[in-house]
């Protein structure tokens, strides 16, 4: 058995035509990714952000005080 995780819509020709059908409309394309990542816990490699979303930030480190 494969050490490597494949997404469910890897392999899937029909959810990848779909997806680049809808990437003419970002709103179509956030849903859609946000419906399967909810979903699965992840996006296939083709349906991946380029870039992270811009809603998300990271948590600053917590400041260290000198005792």
């Amino acid at each position: 058995m494969s050490k490597t995780l494949n997404h469910p819509l890897e392999h899937n020709a029909a959810a990848r035509v779909y997806f680049e059908s809808l990437s003419v409309s970002r709103g179509r394309v956030s849903a859609w990714r946000e419906a399967v990542e909810t979903l699965t816990g992840t996006l296939p490699s083709w349906a991946m952000r380029k870039l992270p979303p811009r809603g998300l930030k990271t948590a600053a480190p917590a400041a260290q005080t000198a005792g």
